[in-house]
């Protein structure tokens, strides 16, 4: 991975899954309203959490073999907040 068409060739396939597993969460969120409180409760965390981390990965420049992705304690919080606040994140 450390030819320039190698990572030009993760990142695109990174830019393409990235945007297919924000689809799909997008397309799960409608099931929120139709699912026991507590199981929506797990769900939105999950949503969020894994929002999350996507934005983490475009911030890092789609660079994460170099360095991984994570989730500071403050916006763990944030997606704690937004869970229990029934705010899909």
């Amino acid at each position: 991975m450390t030819r320039p068409s190698s990572r030009q060739a993760l990142t695109k396939l990174l830019a393409h899954e990235v945007r297919a597993t924000r689809d799909l969460f997008a397309r799960g969120t409608p099931i929120l309203g139709r699912t026991p409180m507590l199981l929506t409760l797990h769900l939105r965390a999950t949503i969020a959490g894994g929002r999350a981390i996507l934005r983490a990965v475009e911030r890092l420049g789609w660079r994460v073999l170099e360095r991984r992705p994570r989730l500071n304690g403050p916006t763990r919080l944030g997606i704690a907040v937004k869970a229990l606040a029934g705010i899909d994140g």
